[in-house]
């Protein structure tokens, strides 16, 4: 293609731009392509969430995290779903308490979770577990606790968006010197 035209209109105005420079037309077409790939590599992005899948029976899962000990699980995507969370419950039995983590799709295929989580979920949000809402039981109680803000919902950056932005950078660099 060796040139573009663009119909502009506004304010009862109609204009009609043509662009010959074979120069131009192949950078505006290779912006074009640019922004197309952008998009795609941010819509990626941002549909992945990644938790920490463990329970405090093994190392590291307790209270506190330890992070150098748990690694983020990827959290597949489940259709009866809004929006995935990362899921922490918190569970005492008289003096013990054990604390699981997970994806929120991955807690719903076991039953006894369907049946205690709480149906309010959004981000930064604790509930107790519906057994124990209104009652009185001072020997069991379970909280469970949801996320979505970012991978693994602790301080740690994610470095699959840099790796987005630096190729995104270094393509319009090239582009900028064709």
């Amino acid at each position: 293609m060796t040139s573009l035209t663009f119909n502009i209109s506004g304010e009862g105005e109609s204009h009609r731009c043509e662009i010959r420079s074979p120069k131009i037309v192949t950078k505006m077409q290779n912006l074009l392509l640019l922004s197309a790939v952008i998009l795609a590599t941010n819509i990626g992005l941002g549909s992945a969430l990644y938790c920490y899948q463990c329970t405090s029976a093994q190392a590291g899962c307790g209270a506190p995290l330890d992070i150098r000990m748990q690694r983020w699980h990827w959290c597949p995507d489940d259709a009866n779903l809004i929006e995935n969370f990362c899921v922490k419950r918190i569970q005492t039995v008289g003096s013990r308490t054990t604390i699981d983590r997970g994806c929120l799709s991955e807690f719903l295929k076991n039953t006894w979770h369907r049946t205690q989580m709480p149906t309010v979920r959004r981000h930064g949000y604790c509930e107790n577990a519906r057994a124990t809402m209104g009652t009185l039981t001072f020997d069991k109680k379970s909280t469970y606790c949801f996320c979505n803000d970012w991978n693994g919902c602790n301080s740690s950056t994610n470095i699959q968006a840099k790796i987005g932005l630096i190729f995104s950078s270094v393509v319009i660099a090239v582009l900028r010197f064709l």
